[in-house]
Formats: C-alpha cells, structure tokens, sequence
C-alpha cells in the first residue's frame, strides 16, 4: 500500500484537451493548468513510490480532495463546513478531479490506469487544500458483500 499526501494544493479537474491549427497540422494538447498538476501529483507520487515497481494488477484508489473554505463564507458558515455539515456540492466534479490525479499516476503507481478496479473518491472543506491518495494493489474484491450493497444478485 503507498500512501501520497499532497499538502497546499488546491486540487484541479482534468479539463479537456484542447486542439489548435498551426499551419496546416491539428495540435491536441493538455490545458497548463492541468498539465502543471499532474505534474506535481506525479511528483509526489514518484517520491512516495521510491524503487517499488508500478502495480500490475487490480488497483484499489483512494482520494481525498481538500478544498479551503471560500473566503465570503462566514465564520459560522466556514465552521459548518469544517464540522462536516455543508457538503462540497460545488465545481469541480469528483469524477474530473479524479481523472486528473488517474493520469498523473499513470506508469508511476500502476502500469496502466485501466487496472483501477475498486475507486472511493470525496470531496470536502478543509483548513487548508490538499490532496490525500491511498493506492493498494489488490487481488480480489469481496464481490458478494458489493452486490449485497446494491442488492443485486451476481
């Protein structure tokens, strides 16, 4: 199991590529702001990783995205928030924010992004931003306790 803490960032969607004409040629690229987080939750994901090789099988992720408090906020508000009670409804989508940081772990964690099997992602208000992730190479998924959650028969 690696665990990666990424302290006072605020983290950031993946934003679509973008597509320029230079002369004749179609240009595809990543957004700076994107591409500049990725590369510092590469980063840190290559420091906590040190010699272990990439995950070659399933992958079970997990990610914490902290968010500060909007500044607007009163103080009662910002506490309600800190305590649990507001729920981070806002932009950016967790599916986005999680997309970001599953590319930027891509040959770094894992091998291939596709070996994600088993995903919890939050969003929530924090004193400060940050960004939290667990990765563990896994073998097998109690499935029976899953389709029990969903009440759904295999």
């Amino acid at each position: 199991m690696i665990t990666i803490n990424i302290p006072d960032v605020t983290p950031v969607s993946k934003l679509r590529h973008r597509t320029t004409l230079r002369g004749k040629k179609h240009i595809s690229y990543t957004p700076k702001k994107t591409a500049d987080y990725e590369k510092i939750v590469s980063a840190y994901a290559k420091k906590a990783m040190g010699s272990i090789k990439p995950f070659s099988s399933g992958v079970l992720l997990c990610v914490l995205f902290n968010f500060e408090t909007p500044k607007s906020w009163t103080v009662q508000k910002k506490q309600d928030a800190l305590d649990g009670q507001s729920l981070h409804t806002s932009k950016p989508d967790v599916d986005n924010l999680l997309k970001a940081v599953k590319d930027a772990l891509n040959k770094i964690a894992y091998e291939d992004d596709s070996l994600v099997s088993v995903v919890f992602a939050a969003k929530q208000y924090s004193l400060k931003p940050g960004v939290f992730i667990l990765v563990e190479e896994i073998n097998d998924i109690d499935t029976d306790g899953l389709a029990n959650i969903f009440n759904v028969v295999k």
